[in-house]
């Protein structure tokens, strides 16, 4: 199954902006894994370059999805699916790794 319906499966909504960006992120760290590392120098880049936008779009548009997403009730699955409690919203980064290690354990893309 594709990224873009597994997040639709988790309740991500698909008509944010950040939506392809965030199936895009996860896809390339799956490729490359050090994208984890460097996300504002490599990761945001190489999305912005894939859609023709910047790198700070790139981040407000799947932070603003985060946002909605969590203000929807996507706390307990995200809860449900983190190695570790969370306490708080994560952070762009720890959603893309979060999403990235789920989809890898999961398996079937």
């Amino acid at each position: 199954m594709e990224i873009a319906a597994r997040l639709r499966q988790l309740g991500f909504p698909s008509n944010y902006v950040g939506f392809p960006y965030l199936a895009c992120a996860i896809s390339l760290v799956q490729t490359e894994p050090e994208y984890l590392y460097q996300v504002f120098k490599c990761l945001y880049p190489a999305v912005a370059t894939a859609f023709r936008t910047s790198a700070a779009c790139v981040e407000r548009d799947i932070r603003t999805l985060l946002c909605a997403y969590w203000r929807s009730g996507g706390q307990p699955l995200l809860q449900a699916i983190s190695p570790r409690p969370l306490t708080a919203r994560p952070t762009v980064s720890e959603l893309i790794a979060l999403l990235s290690g789920y989809f890898q354990d999961v398996g079937d893309l």
